[in-house]
């Protein structure tokens, strides 16, 4: 366990110095309609956060009944006496409130104690949630055009950070050397009230992406992992 270890820390180690501001391995972004989408790296510091990433894990990855919870369920009088009863979803602002404030130590959440030891060489300290869906009981969502999809917001975690490790090399390394315990680390970039996003469905007056399903209500509503 300790020659894996410490052969993860020196790939690490000659990752980070090996020019990660290099331009020439960075992607080729594109938009829905094909086109280019322009971006520089890295980014501004003044754009993101230096203490968090958001990741996107992997079902191995976490211990998912940790983020279980309980719900109150009440019986929809209109499908009352029918076959496929429908249960009404009840959740309080003070267990909202619970819930994104609570913090994971890494060896609870996380499965993998070598993939803990990484992240707590880069300053990783804890994992809170970044949505209250509950890995239980939601198993589909519903897309803003009205499709049903499978439910895996659970897995998206903001990762804080307890010292001034460069965020922006954790980032990169995380999502290139172990692609099997997650999708993608990101930094959590500032949002600007005043943009809009590229996006051909996004309308002036959208106020709401399925906050019933997912608790966020609007773009940008989380800065630094708090809502606001």
């Amino acid at each position: 366990m300790k020659k894996h270890f410490f052969s993860l820390v020196l790939i690490l180690f000659l990752f980070c110095n090996l020019g990660l501001y290099s331009q020439s391995w960075l992607p080729v972004l594109l938009d829905e309609r094909g086109d280019t989408i322009q971006y520089s790296w890295p980014p501004p510091d003044t754009s993101y956060s230096h203490h968090e990433l958001i990741i996107k894990f992997r079902k191995t990855a976490l211990n998912l009944e940790k983020l279980c919870y309980d719900y109150i369920y009440i019986p929809d009088p209109k499908t009352e006496k029918s076959k496929d009863k429908i249960l009404s979803l009840i959740i309080t602002d003070s267990l909202i409130s619970y819930l994104m404030n609570q913090r994971f130590e890494l060896d609870s959440l996380l499965t993998d104690f070598a993939f803990v030891n990484v992240i707590k060489s880069f300053g990783g300290n804890y994992l809170k949630r970044m949505t209250w869906a509950n890995p239980c009981v939601d198993t589909l969502s519903i897309t803003r055009l009205g499709n049903l999809i499978k439910c895996d917001d659970y897995l998206w975690m903001l990762l804080e950070f307890e010292n001034d490790t460069n965020v922006i090399n954790a980032a990169l390394a995380l999502s290139i050397y172990f692609q099997n315990y997650l999708d993608g680390a990101s930094l959590n970039y500032y949002y600007n009230s005043a943009s809009f996003p590229n996006d051909t469905c996004y309308t002036d007056n959208q106020v709401s992406l399925k906050a019933d399903l997912t608790g966020v209500e609007q773009y940008g509503i989380f800065k630094q992992g708090d809502m606001i």
